[in-house]
Protein backbone atom coordinates (compact mmCIF):
# COMPACT_ATOMS: atom_id res chain seq x y z
CA UNK A 1 0.00 0.00 0.00
CA UNK A 2 1.32 3.55 -1.22
CA UNK A 3 -0.15 6.23 0.74
CA UNK A 4 2.11 9.22 -1.15
CA UNK A 5 2.63 8.37 -5.02
CA UNK A 6 5.39 10.78 -4.97
CA UNK A 7 7.41 8.92 -2.87
CA UNK A 8 7.57 5.83 -4.81
CA UNK A 9 9.28 7.46 -7.60
CA UNK A 10 12.32 8.51 -5.39
CA UNK A 11 12.02 12.17 -4.75
CA UNK A 12 12.86 13.40 -1.38
CA UNK A 13 10.34 16.24 -1.35
CA UNK A 14 7.90 17.44 -3.18
CA UNK A 15 7.35 21.02 -4.65
CA UNK A 16 5.13 23.17 -2.93
CA UNK A 17 3.00 23.12 -5.98
CA UNK A 18 2.56 19.72 -5.97
CA UNK A 19 0.55 19.87 -3.24
CA UNK A 20 -3.20 19.92 -3.32
CA UNK A 21 -4.89 23.15 -2.62
CA UNK A 22 -6.68 21.77 -0.08
CA UNK A 23 -3.65 21.18 1.89
CA UNK A 24 -3.12 23.36 5.43
CA UNK A 25 -0.95 26.40 5.72
CA UNK A 26 0.80 24.74 8.35
CA UNK A 27 2.29 22.28 5.64
CA UNK A 28 3.47 24.81 3.44
CA UNK A 29 4.97 26.94 6.35
CA UNK A 30 7.15 24.18 7.34
CA UNK A 31 8.39 23.79 3.80
CA UNK A 32 9.66 27.20 3.53
CA UNK A 33 13.42 27.21 4.72
CA UNK A 34 15.81 30.32 5.32
CA UNK A 35 14.77 33.18 8.21
CA UNK A 36 12.90 35.73 7.84
CA UNK A 37 13.75 38.57 4.81
CA UNK A 38 15.81 41.09 5.39
CA UNK A 39 13.87 44.32 5.33
CA UNK A 40 15.00 47.23 2.87
CA UNK A 41 15.29 50.05 5.50
CA UNK A 42 18.08 48.19 6.60
CA UNK A 43 20.50 47.91 3.84
CA UNK A 44 21.80 51.24 4.30
CA UNK A 45 22.08 51.12 7.75
CA UNK A 46 24.00 47.84 7.37
CA UNK A 47 26.23 50.02 4.24
CA UNK A 48 26.88 53.39 6.93
CA UNK A 49 28.32 50.65 9.60
CA UNK A 50 30.27 48.48 7.37
CA UNK A 51 31.96 52.61 6.22
CA UNK A 52 32.34 53.37 9.52
CA UNK A 53 34.07 49.82 10.28
CA UNK A 54 36.07 50.28 7.30
CA UNK A 55 37.34 54.19 7.95
CA UNK A 56 38.07 52.92 11.40
CA UNK A 57 40.61 50.02 10.02
CA UNK A 58 41.97 52.29 7.71
CA UNK A 59 42.79 55.24 10.60
CA UNK A 60 44.48 52.59 12.79
CA UNK A 61 46.86 50.90 9.77
CA UNK A 62 47.79 54.54 9.43
CA UNK A 63 48.33 55.43 12.93
CA UNK A 64 50.38 52.27 13.22
CA UNK A 65 52.43 53.03 10.16
CA UNK A 66 53.16 56.63 11.43
CA UNK A 67 54.07 55.40 15.02
CA UNK A 68 56.78 52.71 12.99
CA UNK A 69 58.22 55.75 10.88
CA UNK A 70 58.82 58.18 13.89
CA UNK A 71 60.08 54.98 16.01
CA UNK A 72 62.39 54.18 12.51
CA UNK A 73 63.02 58.16 12.83
CA UNK A 74 64.18 58.54 16.14
CA UNK A 75 66.67 55.87 15.43
CA UNK A 76 67.79 56.79 12.58
CA UNK A 77 68.46 60.50 14.98
CA UNK A 78 70.55 58.34 17.39
CA UNK A 79 72.77 56.96 15.31
CA UNK A 80 73.54 59.86 13.56
CA UNK A 81 73.99 61.68 16.75
CA UNK A 82 76.38 59.42 17.77
CA UNK A 83 78.72 59.53 14.46
CA UNK A 84 78.44 63.10 14.35
CA UNK A 85 80.46 62.46 17.95
CA UNK A 86 82.49 60.77 16.55
CA UNK A 87 83.36 62.02 13.92
CA UNK A 88 83.51 65.53 16.08
CA UNK A 89 85.92 63.65 18.33
CA UNK A 90 88.17 62.63 14.99
CA UNK A 91 88.38 65.71 13.64
CA UNK A 92 90.01 67.36 17.44
CA UNK A 93 92.28 65.01 17.72
CA UNK A 94 93.15 65.59 13.59
CA UNK A 95 93.57 69.36 14.68
CA UNK A 96 95.58 69.28 17.07
CA UNK A 97 98.53 71.62 17.07
CA UNK A 98 101.18 68.87 18.25
CA UNK A 99 99.44 66.21 15.58
CA UNK A 100 100.10 68.60 12.68
CA UNK A 101 104.06 69.63 14.07
CA UNK A 102 104.57 65.74 14.55
CA UNK A 103 103.26 64.89 10.62
CA UNK A 104 105.35 68.25 9.36
CA UNK A 105 108.41 66.62 11.27
CA UNK A 106 107.63 63.39 9.74
CA UNK A 107 107.66 64.48 6.79
CA UNK A 108 111.05 66.34 7.17
CA UNK A 109 110.02 69.87 8.25
CA UNK A 110 111.83 71.65 10.70
CA UNK A 111 110.08 74.25 13.33
CA UNK A 112 110.49 77.64 12.89
CA UNK A 113 112.65 79.69 15.57
CA UNK A 114 111.13 83.16 16.98
CA UNK A 115 109.55 85.38 14.62
CA UNK A 116 111.48 88.49 13.40
CA UNK A 117 109.85 91.78 12.00
CA UNK A 118 111.82 94.05 9.58
CA UNK A 119 111.30 97.71 10.11
CA UNK A 120 111.39 99.43 6.97
CA UNK A 121 112.13 103.60 7.34
CA UNK A 122 109.52 105.78 6.14
CA UNK A 123 109.38 107.36 3.04
CA UNK A 124 108.86 111.10 2.38
CA UNK A 125 105.58 111.66 0.42
CA UNK A 126 106.18 114.53 -2.41
CA UNK A 127 102.98 116.78 -2.61
CA UNK A 128 103.20 118.96 -6.18
CA UNK A 129 102.73 122.74 -5.21
CA UNK A 130 99.24 123.20 -6.21
CA UNK A 131 98.39 120.53 -3.92
CA UNK A 132 99.61 122.83 -1.04
CA UNK A 133 97.79 125.68 -1.73
CA UNK A 134 94.25 123.71 -1.40
CA UNK A 135 95.20 122.42 1.34
CA UNK A 136 96.49 124.94 3.07
CA UNK A 137 93.53 126.87 5.50
CA UNK A 138 91.87 129.96 4.02
CA UNK A 139 92.73 133.44 6.07
CA UNK A 140 89.55 135.03 5.34
CA UNK A 141 87.11 136.45 7.72
CA UNK A 142 84.07 133.94 7.29
CA UNK A 143 85.25 131.55 10.72
CA UNK A 144 82.19 129.43 9.57
CA UNK A 145 81.83 127.25 7.04
CA UNK A 146 78.51 129.12 5.22
CA UNK A 147 81.31 132.25 4.89
CA UNK A 148 83.14 130.13 3.30
CA UNK A 149 80.85 128.94 0.96
CA UNK A 150 79.99 132.29 0.58
CA UNK A 151 83.84 133.49 0.28
CA UNK A 152 84.39 130.98 -2.63
CA UNK A 153 81.35 131.70 -4.74
CA UNK A 154 82.25 135.31 -5.02
CA UNK A 155 85.99 134.20 -5.61
CA UNK A 156 84.43 131.93 -8.66
CA UNK A 157 81.99 134.30 -10.00
CA UNK A 158 84.05 137.40 -10.11
CA UNK A 159 82.98 139.24 -7.27
CA UNK A 160 85.14 141.19 -5.05
CA UNK A 161 87.91 139.66 -3.24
Amino acid sequence: MHLHPLRDRGDAEPSTDALPPSATSSRRDRRRRGGPRTPLPLLPIIAVCAGVGLAYVSQTAQATQANYDQTSLIHQQQQLTLEDQQLGSQLAELSASARIIESAQQLGMVTGGTWAYAVAPAAQVATPPAATELAAPSTQSGSSVLGEFGSALLGVFGGPA
